[in-house]
């Protein structure tokens, strides 16, 4: 079930109580992203994290994924799962992109979450994209997947005149040229979003993996997109990819490409100026074959 509106710190203490029996003594509102209400919620015992989605279909893929990687890589335990909210618990630290670290350490992290990542990718599944409620993707083709809303961002992506009239078509022609990625059979569990923000740093290491809201089924490389786009210049791609171990690097600048598509209008809208000029940095160096 969608919850539209921000639930009151009343209703979370009256949810923490009928569900894990406890007694809630503060509830703090920490959104930030724009498909979910999340609450860090402080009982008797223990800190525990409620989350309430504001769309279809995110909370089960949170569950699924989580209860899947627990004793694999550092997810958050799942304590209570219902359609309209799910209960994990509280990870200690910082997200990453509130953490103030060195350029070793930065590069540290990185590395460890590439270690994390091919250890996420271990697990296998059927179908392609969104997760259905068996945990299965829910199309058949990673291409029928990607083709389902291309046409509509690449429209988008156009209006937006990022690129002029001959790097467009250029571009456009790149995506044709590389389309044979879309032909795979590999389909491994993705976080989608492998963010600052979903990363939870405590004492300069990683101490959790947070928000498979947009977890998918597909092939492993397009979980690296994010990180191109956004982290090919402070050294985060390079030690994601040693601590990974073999990338397919064309690979994953195509889905980066993809990506690039959603990202730049989206972000463009939201006058996210930093992330636009990364995104568009990346552009650049992929139609330059850099």
């Amino acid at each position: 079930m969608v919850q539209t509106e921000k639930p009151t710190a009343e209703q979370v203490k009256n949810i923490i109580s009928s569900t894990l029996l406890e007694t809630a003594t503060s509830v703090t509102d920490t959104s930030k992203g724009c498909d979910q209400h999340v609450f860090v919620v402080e009982t008797t015992k223990r800190s525990v994290v409620i989350k309430f989605s504001k769309e279809e279909d995110k909370l089960f893929p949170e569950a699924f994924a989580t209860s899947k990687l627990q004793g694999i890589v550092p997810v958050p335990k799942l304590l209570y799962f219902h359609d309209d909210f799910l209960i994990q618990e509280f990870i200690p630290g910082k997200d990453l992109e509130d953490e103030k670290v060195s350029e070793e350490e930065w590069k540290s992290i990185f590395f460890q979450l590439g270690t994390f990542l091919k250890k996420m990718h271990s697990i296998k599944l059927e179908g392609f994209g969104k997760l259905n409620k068996e945990g299965q993707g829910a199309v058949a083709s990673w291409k029928e997947n990607i083709h389902f809303w291309l046409e509509k961002e690449l429209k988008r992506f156009e209006e937006v005149e990022v690129l002029s009239g001959t790097e467009l078509n250029t571009f456009k022609q790149y995506l044709t040229d590389n389309e044979p990625f879309l032909e795979t059979n590999e389909s491994v569990l993705l976080h989608c979003d492998v963010e600052g923000w979903n990363i939870r740093i405590n004492n300069k290491e990683i101490s959790g993996i947070i928000d498979f809201g947009d977890c998918e089924a597909g092939p492993a490389m397009y979980d690296f997109a994010r990180c191109y786009l956004h982290h090919f210049d402070d050294g985060g791609f390079d030690a994601m990819r040693a601590g990974y171990g073999f990338v397919d690097q064309d690979q994953i600048k195509y889905y980066a490409a993809l990506l690039a598509t959603w990202m730049i209008p989206h972000h463009m809208k939201n006058n996210n100026t930093a992330l636009v000029l990364k995104e568009q940095a990346a552009l650049q160096r992929i139609l330059k074959k850099e």
